[in-house]
């Protein structure tokens, strides 16, 4: 269904990930509806519908109207970043996401030994939580560390901003290699806050949950909406712009 002559039409072959890098507006309508459009962007309309048992048009045009109500209403949700923009997308992604991440692990790490220790007995399921605040802390943390220390300088000199380097292979590497070790991390990211979003009955505490035990939860769920935007940004947006540099070259 046409929304924009500029802009590719939403389809049922269209891939999930790329209707919104095309129609940003579609992030949060896509995470109220609990639709991965960042590990699983890759997936065609057709296979999501089939999923949720419903038809593609009828999923198609329920995308459509969130992309002409949303962007009416307050405008795209994020940024949109042409091929022409990797720099100043990778900009993006460290100070809206990098940033944010580590204040946000931060937190989580106080509020999840807080609460494991007060009401773990109680509430078991808390002491899983603990467990996968500290493993996605030391695997995220890590993550960006080799994003910020090895892709991103790379994608650097491939774009020239490095004085007498342009092209891929710069730093004797391929750019495919990392950005494949990259997507498999993301995944796994993914995997993790949907194993805390499953056994925290969709991150809704007891009622007899304290103060530290709701603020845990629900920063939780700001760290699975930011990290879902934060992949997808990445996953079909920068890291296509280098795979097709690399193709190219070789």
């Amino acid at each position: 269904m046409p929304i924009t002559s500029q802009r590719p039409d939403i389809t049922a072959q269209s891939r999930l990930g790329d209707c919104v890098a095309h129609y940003p507006a579609l992030a949060n309508w896509c995470l109220q509806n609990h639709l991965d459009f960042c590990c699983g962007g890759g997936r065609t309309l057709e296979a999501v519908a089939a999923d949720r048992e419903m038809t593609p048009q009828s999923l198609v045009e329920a995308m459509t109207a969130a992309v002409e109500t949303t962007e009416s209403r307050q405008g795209e949700t994020l940024p949109r970043f042409g091929d022409d923009q990797a720099m100043e997308l990778i900009e993006f992604i460290l100070t809206r996401f990098h940033e944010v991440h580590r204040n946000q692990l931060d937190g989580l790490g106080t509020l999840s030994e807080k609460v494991a220790r007060v009401h773990g007995e109680g509430h078991p399921e808390v002491l899983r939580i603990r467990q996968i605040v500290i493993e996605m802390t030391d695997e995220l943390t890590s993550h960006m560390a080799k994003e910020e220390m090895v892709l991103f300088p790379l994608m650097h000199r491939m774009m020239g901003e490095v004085p007498g380097s342009r092209g891929p292979g710069m730093l004797g590497m391929d750019p495919r290699m990392p950005m494949q070790c990259m997507r498999r991390e993301h995944d796994e990211a993914g995997d993790m806050i949907a194993e805390a979003r499953k056994i925290t009955n969709q991150f809704q505490p007891p009622a007899d949950a304290c103060t530290s035990f709701r603020a845990l939860y629900a920063l939780l769920e700001e760290l699975e909406r930011d990290l879902m935007l934060h992949i997808h940004l990445e996953n079909n947006v920068l890291f296509p712009i280098f795979e097709k540099l690399a193709d190219a070259a070789s």
